[in-house]
């Protein structure tokens, strides 16, 4: 799959590639800015901190609901292994961490 760089530095699919097709709304870039500040523009999952290829999770799975409440900053690699199944890095790991992001706990 095709990457290209993004708004603010993130990583989004690029316009030919295959899943491009299904049509979502875009993350505003103001809430995108909130985003990034509660996370210190790195992924929160504790001993990662990663910093490139950053990617927004929908924690309750709806990809068509970009509220700041719903969406988490994760790098790559832990973005993929928030949609696997029975991954340690579930929805309420998800929840939990964003919980910790908010509140300065990260």
């Amino acid at each position: 799959m095709l990457r290209r760089k993004g708004t603010l530095g993130m990583t989004k699919r690029h316009p030919r590639s295959p899943n491009s097709a299904q049509k979502r709304p875009p993350v505003p870039t103001s809430v995108q800015r909130t985003l990034f500040l509660e996370c210190g523009f790195k992924c929160p999952v504790p001993r990662c901190h990663a910093a490139d290829g950053l990617e927004f999770h929908h924690i309750n799975g709806n990809r068509s609901d970009n509220s700041e409440g719903n969406l988490l900053v994760l790098c790559h690699e832990h973005h993929v292994m928030a949609h696997r199944r029975r991954s340690r890095l579930d929805r309420k790991a998800c929840q939990a961490l964003k919980q910790g992001v908010l509140f300065g706990r990260v």
